[in-house]
Protein backbone atom coordinates (compact mmCIF):
# COMPACT_ATOMS: atom_id res chain seq x y z
CA UNK A 1 0.00 0.00 0.00
CA UNK A 2 0.95 3.54 -0.70
CA UNK A 3 1.27 5.37 1.95
CA UNK A 4 2.95 8.71 0.37
CA UNK A 5 -0.19 10.66 0.93
CA UNK A 6 0.70 10.13 4.68
CA UNK A 7 4.07 10.95 5.03
CA UNK A 8 5.04 7.76 4.53
CA UNK A 9 3.33 7.25 8.19
CA UNK A 10 1.43 4.29 8.80
CA UNK A 11 -0.03 5.85 11.96
CA UNK A 12 -1.25 9.04 10.25
CA UNK A 13 -3.19 6.34 7.48
CA UNK A 14 -4.63 4.74 10.78
CA UNK A 15 -5.60 8.31 12.59
CA UNK A 16 -8.14 9.06 9.55
CA UNK A 17 -9.66 5.72 9.12
CA UNK A 18 -8.02 5.27 5.85
CA UNK A 19 -9.42 8.02 3.92
CA UNK A 20 -6.75 9.05 1.10
CA UNK A 21 -6.45 13.13 1.08
CA UNK A 22 -5.10 14.27 -2.49
CA UNK A 23 -5.05 18.09 -1.24
CA UNK A 24 -3.62 19.50 2.11
CA UNK A 25 -6.66 21.53 1.83
CA UNK A 26 -8.96 18.43 2.33
CA UNK A 27 -6.71 17.24 4.51
CA UNK A 28 -6.56 20.11 7.09
CA UNK A 29 -10.67 20.16 6.55
CA UNK A 30 -11.13 16.41 7.79
CA UNK A 31 -9.39 16.99 11.60
CA UNK A 32 -10.72 21.00 11.76
CA UNK A 33 -14.35 19.22 11.69
CA UNK A 34 -13.56 16.59 14.01
CA UNK A 35 -12.18 19.39 16.08
CA UNK A 36 -15.07 21.76 15.80
CA UNK A 37 -17.41 18.69 17.01
CA UNK A 38 -15.44 18.13 19.67
CA UNK A 39 -15.14 21.74 20.81
CA UNK A 40 -11.19 21.28 20.45
CA UNK A 41 -9.31 24.52 22.04
CA UNK A 42 -5.60 25.30 22.87
CA UNK A 43 -5.81 28.37 24.56
CA UNK A 44 -2.01 29.01 24.93
CA UNK A 45 -1.46 29.36 21.60
CA UNK A 46 -5.52 30.87 20.02
CA UNK A 47 -6.85 27.68 19.07
CA UNK A 48 -10.36 27.73 18.93
CA UNK A 49 -12.31 25.63 16.98
CA UNK A 50 -15.86 26.50 18.78
CA UNK A 51 -16.93 27.12 14.70
CA UNK A 52 -15.43 25.48 11.11
CA UNK A 53 -14.58 29.37 10.77
CA UNK A 54 -12.89 29.86 14.06
CA UNK A 55 -11.04 26.75 13.82
CA UNK A 56 -10.01 27.42 10.00
CA UNK A 57 -8.17 30.82 11.47
CA UNK A 58 -11.12 33.30 11.70
CA UNK A 59 -12.13 36.02 14.06
CA UNK A 60 -8.09 36.70 15.30
CA UNK A 61 -7.86 32.45 15.88
CA UNK A 62 -4.62 30.60 15.17
CA UNK A 63 -5.79 27.87 12.59
CA UNK A 64 -5.88 24.57 13.74
CA UNK A 65 -3.46 22.29 11.79
CA UNK A 66 -2.94 18.57 13.60
CA UNK A 67 0.37 18.25 11.74
CA UNK A 68 1.86 21.17 14.26
CA UNK A 69 2.99 20.39 17.54
CA UNK A 70 1.34 21.60 20.42
CA UNK A 71 3.55 23.36 23.85
CA UNK A 72 4.84 20.67 26.07
CA UNK A 73 3.21 20.11 29.49
CA UNK A 74 6.10 19.77 30.93
CA UNK A 75 8.01 22.83 31.81
CA UNK A 76 12.00 22.96 33.04
CA UNK A 77 13.53 24.31 35.92
CA UNK A 78 16.79 25.77 35.42
CA UNK A 79 19.09 24.94 38.48
CA UNK A 80 21.39 27.55 40.17
CA UNK A 81 25.40 25.79 39.36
Amino acid sequence: MNYASYGNRQEAKDWTGGWVFNRLEDFLAFFQEIAVQNDFAVPRVNVNCDTLADCQGANGFTVYDPRTRKPSRTTRSIRPT
